[in-house]
């Protein structure tokens, strides 16, 4: 006789993760308050919720705090001061040239109007330029100063731009329809027609223009208040088949389908059956879990969950539940009762069991059994060796020749090979039930 025992929850693994700066990149970032960034070689910790346009900077204290990039915080300039290679130092005012003049090399010169090949159109986050450069935006003209980035836009008042006058025909930039900028409209790239496939194969520019068709169809985004077409699809199967008719058929799209269902009357005949077509589709029978995992011992992990459970799939993966002896399903142990099976001794009885090692072949014979041992170093760990303490396990018992018996241990002490579980069986099947009653009337008889 063999039993195994399932001591514990489900296992899974888990792998930890390791923190690392963020790339900012300007109009594409988002992080929330704590997060740290890398930006122009220097970390920064993200503070009163900054936008995916706030560039960090060291002047930028209402959302950026500098902070070392091993994430020890930097020193909090005052408002008149800026962070230089770790060092408060104060801030230097931008000279401002009055009207009708231009800075250039930090000096102040009288402007003239730029020749129209020295006037570069501005493209936010694409226009690179150097100081000096003039540029147009929105019918206005900018020379750059103190070395503007990609992405600061030209405007008034601007520590990066000074406003200069434009030529005759200043160069503005054209909004295409795709969200691109071209100097005219006729230089926007030209979008090709959109185009779909039917369900036949016909090609047309939009589903409402598809030949009609008479299958039905379903799909996971579907929902069964649906008609079943095409762009209204059913979210059920069953819903698919209580409106199917002899000679139908069904397109499942492509997805997982997670709606448990009974299919059943379906109206197909042999001469006009009904089809079902799967597009990459799946059914899928589990349930998320939800609630969190915690290590008990090794690669055993366990949750707490409220509802009966079968089997454990990790990335569609079946896996086996924490047992002793273990077994796996990868490696083909699972089918090998005689190493993954421990026996029970010859002196356990109703309601105690008793644990020794199976054999490989018992030979009855008219003046005694043989029993031929498993090989060397096959399935040689006792319960007593094992160090598990079983108490509240859950045993599965190969007690009754023909039934398993999946019965909670009452009591087992670490390191003994023996173990009691509960003989009350009221709430098993019947046979199960008879089984035990004849087995409590024979009370001693038991493995003999």
């Amino acid at each position: 006789m063999n039993r195994s025992l399932s001591y514990l929850t489900l296992s899974l693994f888990s792998v930890g993760a390791i923190a690392v700066p963020i790339e900012w990149i300007n109009g594409k970032t988002k992080v929330v308050n704590g997060d740290i960034v890398t930006y122009n070689e220097q970390c920064y910790i993200a503070q009163n919720n900054p936008g995916s346009w706030e560039t960090p900077s060291p002047s930028s204290n209402w959302f950026w705090q500098p902070t070392e990039c091993g994430g020890t915080p930097l020193p909090t300039c005052n408002d008149n001061q800026e962070l230089i290679d770790g060092i408060c130092v104060d801030i230097v005012e931008p000279v401002v040239c009055p009207n009708g003049q231009i800075l250039v090399d930090n000096i102040c010169i009288d402007e003239t109007a730029p020749p129209v090949s020295d006037i570069t159109l501005w493209v936010a986050g694409e226009t690179k330029v150097n100081n000096g450069d003039i540029v147009s935006y929105k019918s206005q003209c900018f020379e750059a100063k103190n070395s503007p980035g990609v992405w600061e836009t030209p405007k008034l008042s601007s520590w990066f731009w000074n406003e200069t006058n434009c030529p005759d025909t200043p160069l503005e930039p054209i909004e295409c329809p795709d969200g691109s900028t071209a100097p005219t409209i006729k230089e926007c790239p030209t979008e090709p027609p959109k185009e779909v496939t039917c369900p036949d194969g016909t090609i047309t520019e939009s589903y409402d223009s598809c030949p009609a068709t008479q299958a039905i169809f379903v799909s996971p985004d579907g929902n069964d208040n649906n008609n079943g077409s095409f762009t209204k699809p059913y979210k059920t199967l069953k819903k698919a088949l209580s409106q199917a008719k002899a000679g139908s058929i069904i397109e499942l799209a492509e997805g997982r389908y997670k709606t448990a269902e009974v299919i059943d009357k379906a109206n197909g005949i042999s001469e006009a059956p009904i089809v079902i077509r799967g597009n990459n589709s799946v059914f899928d029978g589990t349930i998320d879990i939800t609630t969190p995992w915690q290590q008990h011992d090794g690669n055993i992990y366990k949750t707490q969950i409220n509802q009966d459970i079968w089997q454990l799939f990790i990335d569609d993966k079946m896996v086996m539940s924490a047992r002793w002896p273990n077994a796996q399903l990868s490696d083909g142990s699972l089918w090998d009762m005689k190493s993954t099976w421990r026996h029970q001794a010859p002196e356990s009885r109703f309601g105690e069991m008793i644990d020794e090692r199976p054999y490989e072949k018992i030979t009855v014979k008219s003046k005694g059994n043989e029993y031929q041992p498993l090989p060397t170093g096959v399935n040689t760990q006792s319960l007593a060796d094992s160090g598990i303490d079983a108490t509240g396990a859950i045993a599965i018992m190969n007690i009754g020749s023909w039934l398993n018996w999946a019965q909670v241990i009452d009591s087992h002490t670490v390191g003994s090979n023996r173990f009691a579980y509960s003989t009350d069986f009221s709430k098993s099947g019947t046979a199960m039930k008879k089984a035990a009653t004849n087995m409590l009337s024979k009370d001693g008889l038991l493995g003999k």
